[in-house]
């Protein structure tokens, strides 16, 4: 194997005039498949090698290489449309490019349009032809003249039905020898275009190899990229789990202080109960009997002394009897309130219309001489301790009854109300309406601690307790119960469950 490096021109600039006989060319076509085989990864090399070999066999001056990068086939194809020797279009789907020049000084010389134009004329043959400034085709003839180009010779290299490129020899070097130069070249079409198809094939992969690569790269970028992104992530996650483990730590230490804080409330709420037991029991001893004494002593001083005491004192007396009378109510209230915070409930499904039915009924025989209109809701339901809300509705429909006393119509109503934005969904909210005195919306937050009054005694009668036990015995539902009112015109309760 002859390195491109080592092979000489063995002709003048002049004149070059090889000798072309059957044994070189078969020695030639030896040496190309032998340099094709081993140098099949080396495309640029292969066709330097195969123009040079090609020059020195013939004898022109320049030895073109080119491939068809149209989509080309061995069918004659009319190429200028002003010819008058083609009867067809000219076709613009068909350009060739130069994969070697022999001698290479002369690339420039021949890399022009005029060469093109010479390649597209050679989609009419099928086979090595002689084209000459003098003789032929008059516009083959003009680009050679035009060119300064001599007697040329061009060869389709062509597999089966693919033309894959066109050998052009320019200026040949002995014209004398036209026949045994076509002979020769017509030996070696099918190896020079096997050889142009590998330098093409092994082109094309030299390109999807760097395209690959490309792709490579950019995928190693992104990946790097998202690495580094999962990297950041990592870390932040570490540190919000560090963050979390500190924040469960304080957790866990605020909730063992609020145990603890939780542990010494009950055991302060245990003995507060025990002394709430003992003064409950207090009241209702010891403070009942001077009161039972205070009540059978006025009763006996108003007997006895009847003559002597004489109608201011009879008064005297009747006015200390019935404070001590408000003052065992009183004690009787204060114990109920007391009972309430300690009993146990029972909750149970109520019919709330029917339990408010009966707990008017009631209040209509002790208030019999008075006429007031009570509406119900009717099947109204409910889930609660029944005694309980007993009381509760016993006190507010009382209430009721009593602030209604100087109302010339008195109406009173019990229902529900549904979707009340103020509770959840899971909440029933229930009224007592009344159309009796009302009350200054200014003073509400009064209403429902113990003592608490709104009017005078003298005006309505009462210990102001009642409201108190409500909201107790409603908070120990889970409820909440709340007021609305305007003077003289009525109020309405409204309590939850």
């Amino acid at each position: 194997m002859i390195p491109i490096a080592n092979i000489k021109d063995n002709h003048n600039q002049n004149d070059i005039l090889p000798r072309s006989d059957m044994p070189a060319v078969q020695f030639m076509i030896m040496d190309i498949i032998e340099q094709t085989l081993a140098n099949a990864e080396n495309p640029v090399w292969l066709a330097e090698y195969l123009t040079q070999q090609i020059r020195s066999l013939i004898g022109g001056k320049i030895v073109v290489l080119l491939e068809c990068q149209s989509q080309c086939d061995n069918a004659p194809t009319a190429i200028l449309s002003n010819t008058p020797h083609y009867n067809h279009t000219i076709t613009a789907t068909s350009h060739h490019r130069i994969i070697s020049v022999c001698p290479a000084r002369h690339t420039k010389v021949v890399d022009t349009p005029e060469l093109q134009q010479l390649a597209e004329f050679s989609h009419r043959i099928k086979k090595a032809e002689i084209w000459s400034p003098t003789e032929g085709e008059p516009d083959i003839q003009e680009i050679l003249k035009k060119k300064q180009w001599g007697v040329s010779v061009v060869m389709p290299l062509n597999l089966g039905a693919k033309r894959f490129g066109l050998l052009l020899v320019i200026n040949l070097l002995n014209t004398h020898r036209l026949e045994e130069i076509i002979q020769t070249l017509e030996m070696m079409p099918n190896i020079i275009a096997l050889v142009l198809k590998n330098s093409l094939i092994y082109e094309d992969l030299e390109n999807m190899v760097k395209i690959r690569t490309s792709e490579l790269e950019s995928r190693t970028e992104e990946l790097a990229a998202r690495t580094q992104e999962l990297t950041n992530l990592t870390e932040e996650l570490a540190k919000t789990n560090e963050e979390l483990e500190q924040l469960n730590n304080e957790l866990e230490e605020r909730v063992k202080q609020r145990t603890a804080q939780l542990e010494a409330s009950n055991k302060e709420l245990k003995i507060a109960n025990r002394e709430l037991e003992a003064f409950c029991y207090s009241v209702s001893h010891d403070l009942r009997t001077p009161l039972r004494g205070i009540d059978g002593w006025s009763f006996v001083l108003a007997e006895e002394f009847d003559d002597v005491i004489g109608e201011t004192g009879k008064q005297y007396i009747e006015k200390i009897r019935l404070e001590t009378e408000r003052m065992s109510e009183l004690i009787d209230d204060l114990l109920n309130l007391s009972r309430i915070t300690k009993t146990e409930l029972a909750i149970t499904p109520i019919n709330i219309s029917t339990l408010t039915a009966s707990v008017v009924e009631r209040l209509k025989e002790r208030y019999s001489e008075r006429k007031v209109e009570v509406a119900i809701q009717p099947e109204l339901t409910a889930y609660g301790d029944i005694r309980m809300l007993d009381i509760v509705l016993t006190n507010l429909i009382e209430n009721a009854f009593k602030f209604t006393s100087k109302t010339p119509v008195p109406k009173i109503e019990f229902g529900k109300i549904e979707n009340l934005r103020l509770e959840s969904r899971n909440r029933q909210i229930f009224y007592v309406k009344d159309n009796g005195a009302g009350f200054d919306m200014a003073y509400s937050a009064k209403l429902f601690g113990a003592f608490q009054r709104l009017h005078k005694i003298s005006e309505f009668s009462g210990n102001g307790v009642g409201l108190a036990t409500v909201d107790r015995i409603i908070q120990r539902h889970g409820g909440r119960v709340w007021a609305e009112g305007v003077v003289n015109q009525g109020a309405t309760f409204y309590f939850s469950l």
